[in-house]
């Protein structure tokens, strides 16, 4: 571990600092309050309503949005969340008419808790102009480095976010995105074990584009093979996911599909674990019967109007009524109510609802 730890860093090294004469490095920082069309964010479940959503600029596609949820209901660590997202349609270096307004999410930076003692937050961009435009090295890449530090319950702890934005050289697009997530728990100082117990999460996606520029896939690498795990489509036209999901217990799956009509979001359908902690499963049987999907519709403006999830035995649906909308068409007041069908009898059943209104910022 101490060994993956050293190549880790001496790999941010070289990307900071070995390119050369020729790399320029400038450190990002946020500009005016964003405040552009909002609606084209890939949402996930409904879980809560946020008061209020914040976004910032950074330039070349990098975003930060800050959720906050005023129920007072909330408990302390749940009013507020920071995430930093990419997003190619906020990208002025490409040159395209094809550009997905898409949010990617890149990592949480929610800076919670009583215990903190230190955080920090750093995004580097780097550009080598000495590389030929034939390289097969990019030019251009973005570093971010998030730092959290505690102390709680006599118990020190860091946890070390590092992610890698790598941009085609030619497109201008996002090709590469390795990240990596460095839990670090040092109980006490006599106790050595504690120096085995760093908790470590990495991966590396890949991302593929048709030939007029449209995202079509993005992939996974995993024991140095591509797994395809999103797949993108622009004919309008749904598809499911296939029973069975995996073939194996551990390697990754496709996990999302998202359905464009040309520019327009129609469905994103993504696969979600049911438990409500996760477990490894044993079978690559219970792996699969322990995961379903759920199909998210949207309205001409992209707003969210409907879910439907997808169980082995059960199907439930979520409507969202839209009521009123702000001058860039993005929901401001919506009706949600919820609704069991059963999928052999095709009925709703009047006996389980759930209804509530939100609003929006």
């Amino acid at each position: 571990m101490k060994y993956f730890l050293s190549v880790l860093l001496l790999v941010i090294t070289v990307n900071l600092f070995g390119s050369g004469m020729g790399a320029l490095y400038e450190k990002m920082r946020l500009t005016s309050t964003f405040d552009r069309y909002l609606n084209g964010e890939m949402p996930v479940q409904l879980t809560q309503s946020y008061a209020e959503i914040k976004y910032e600029y950074l330039g070349n596609g990098l975003v930060i949005i800050d959720m906050y949820n005023n129920d007072p209901r909330a408990g302390r660590n749940d009013r507020h969340y920071r995430y930093l997202s990419y997003n190619e349609y906020y990208n002025d270096n490409i040159i395209s008419q094809n550009k997905i307004n898409e949010f990617i999410q890149i990592m949480e930076i929610t800076p919670t808790g009583p215990y903190l003692t230190d955080n920090t937050f750093n995004v580097i961009e780097s550009y080598d102009e000495n590389l030929s435009a034939t390289s097969n090295i990019n030019r251009y890449n973005i570093t971010v480095e998030s730092r959290y530090s505690r102390f709680q319950n006599g118990q020190n702890s860091t946890l070390i976010q590092l992610a890698i934005l790598y941009f085609d050289n030619e497109t201008k697009r996002l090709v590469d995105l390795q990240y990596s997530r460095i839990n670090y728990p040092v109980i006490q100082y006599y106790i050595e074990e504690s120096y085995d117990r760093v908790n470590l999460t990495t991966y590396n996606l890949v991302y593929e584009y048709d030939n007029i520029g449209r995202l079509e896939n993005v992939y996974r690498i995993y024991n140095n093979e591509k797994y395809l795990i999103k797949k993108y489509f622009y004919d309008g036209t749904m598809r499911v996911f296939d029973r069975p999901y995996f073939n194996d217990i551990e390697s990754p799956g496709l996990e999302e599909i998202i359905i464009y009509d040309n520019q327009t979001l129609k469905f994103h359908l993504k696969l979600f674990y049911a438990p409500h902690h996760y477990r490894t499963p044993e079978t690559v049987e219970i792996r699969n019967n322990s995961y379903y999907y759920v199909i998210f519709e949207y309205d001409e403006n992209k707003n969210e109007i409907r879910q439907t999830k997808y169980y082995s035995n059960d199907t439930i649906i979520i409507n969202s009524d839209i009521i009123s909308i702000d001058a860039f068409g993005n929901w401001i007041r919506m009706r949600v109510h919820t609704d069991r069908r059963e999928p052999l009898s095709g009925l709703i059943t009047t006996d389980w609802q759930a209804n509530r209104e939100i609003t929006y910022r």
